[in-house]
């Protein structure tokens, strides 16, 4: 390790008590040995203490000339050794933010907000057939009253307070602060009998931690036992892997011109977002088939028809309960708790976007996160716009009116039969096992017929994005 030419680190529980190198024959031999190669020991204070000895035996050597070095020992009794520490002057520290923005949304706040909206009568919505001011004027209302009694706040982050678990309850938290506290006076009078208070209360915390995971996990395993995307979500947080790949976008290069300013990123991540699409489709070759020979006679003629309130109610009653914000701070959760006062104006203004074809332009804005695609990279790969893709958070009310065009078509289609029998995406009750299944009944029965399969597999560049909507409208 001497003669590796970059800077080296040897942690260790030495079982060596460094500061008795003057009395101890082999704590000596260990010094000389390691100042002989060019190591020195970071840590210069005990890091075991107890009421009746004080020991240095973990330790942290290193060859590094660096000047600026800080190491030293964390006063904590997370166990009978003290937490040791090292920060070299490569470390970037980033600030963690100490404060975030948050609603105070109460069951009583909640009550107050609907009997405000019930007061509403809703005439101008009602009486006006554009969809665009029929919105506006819903929106002025309920934007009003929504901010009135959920205002935005800036709240202070307390670990005390806030969990950032999800098995973390308040008795939890309570518990926490009392083992600190112990754990304080431990460590400023080391007695048998605060050592004894401390270790036994923090054995019993520590089961009880271990068995609020256990019942927390086991409870959203079961709840998502047929959704295999929030299974990976909970297993992932069960082992403690972050799947983050939105928070490291520190910097992004286009055309060999760095950006690191949050405005300029976010501005060419849109660029490149909007554009991107328009410039694969431009390098596809037209086809000289006329798309329309592809699609199956039929008589039928698809009409989207309006809704009433009934709908809508059953459509909101079937939202998953997040309690996760969209773009203007409303959730699924704060909906489902108000649809009954706001059900008439969104039935209304649904129903005139879908006899007109105008969607409000407020339900047209997305919040795009972009997503980086893999795991394992560069930072070259990070700072390339090309790797990500962007996931649009929509409006709740946008998800509405989109949820219930999908179903009529969806419907129409299904029942009229013109969707592809072998059509495995975006189906109801059908998966990725089902071509699974599909390739492989299509491979043994070649097998067993002696003939050979050639397979081709296609990977489409922006699929979605680059679909021609000349073309998609003729099938519509």
């Amino acid at each position: 390790m001497s003669s590796y030419k970059g800077d080296s680190y040897i942690m260790s529980d030495l079982n060596l008590d460094l500061l008795k190198f003057e009395s101890h024959l082999k704590t000596n031999d260990f010094i000389e040995n390691t100042l002989s190669n060019g190591f020195l020991p970071l840590i210069t204070k005990p890091t075991r203490v107890t009421h009746a000895s004080c020991t240095l035996i973990d330790n942290i050597l290193s060859n590094s000339c660096n000047n600026t070095l800080e190491s030293g020992v964390i006063l904590n009794s997370i166990s009978d050794h003290f937490p040791i520490f090292h920060v070299s002057s490569q470390t970037q520290k980033t600030e963690k933010p100490k404060t975030f923005i948050s609603r105070d949304i109460t069951s009583e706040k909640i009550i107050q907000f609907n009997a405000m909206l019930n007061t509403n009568n809703w005439g101008n919505v009602l009486n006006e057939l554009n969809p665009q001011i029929s919105f506006e004027n819903f929106h002025e209302v309920f934007d009003c009253a929504f901010n009135l009694h959920f205002p935005i706040k800036e709240v202070k982050f307390n670990k005390n307070i806030h969990k950032i678990e999800g098995f973390m309850t308040g008795g939890l938290m309570i518990s926490r602060r009392k083992k600190l506290e112990l754990g304080t006076i431990y460590s400023k009078n080391k007695t048998p009998e605060n050592n004894i208070a401390y270790t036994t209360y923090r054995d019993i915390y520590n089961k009880a931690i271990k068995d609020a995971k256990k019942i927390f996990y086991r409870e959203q395993l079961n709840q998502n036992k047929e959704n295999l995307r929030k299974t990976w979500q909970t297993l992932r947080q069960v082992i403690s892997k972050s799947n983050d790949k939105t928070s490291c976008i520190d910097e992004i290069i286009v055309n060999d011109t760095s950006y690191s300013n949050n405005h300029d990123i976010s501005n060419k991540f849109n660029t490149y977002f909007t554009s991107i699409a328009d410039e694969i489709a431009s390098q596809i070759n037209p086809s000289p088939l006329n798309p329309c020979d592809f699609i199956p006679d039929t008589d039928s003629v698809f009409k989207l028809r309006e809704i009433n309130i009934h709908v809508l109610f059953n459509l909101v009653k079937k939202m998953e309960n997040k309690k996760s914000s969209d773009m203007f701070g409303l959730s699924n959760c704060l909906l489902k708790q108000i649809i009954n006062s706001i059900a008439v104006p969104l039935v209304h203004i649904i129903n005139q976007s879908i006899k007109t074809g105008q969607i409000p332009s407020q339900l047209k804005i997305a919040k795009v996160l972009p997503i980086f695609k893999y795991s394992n990279s560069s930072k070259m790969d990070k700072c390339n716009p090309g790797n990500y893709r962007p996931i649009s958070l929509l409006p709740i009310f946008s998800k509405l009116l989109e949820k219930i065009v999908s179903e009529q078509l969806t419907r129409y289609l299904e029942f009229n039969q013109i969707i592809y029998e072998h059509q495995y995406g975006f189906q109801a009750k059908k998966s990725t096992l089902h071509p699974m299944i599909h390739l492989l009944n299509y491979l043994g029965q070649a097998k067993n017929e002696n003939l050979i399969t050639i397979g081709v597999f296609c990977d489409l560049a922006k699929c979605f994005d680059t679909i021609s909507h000349t073309i998609l409208l003729k099938k519509l």
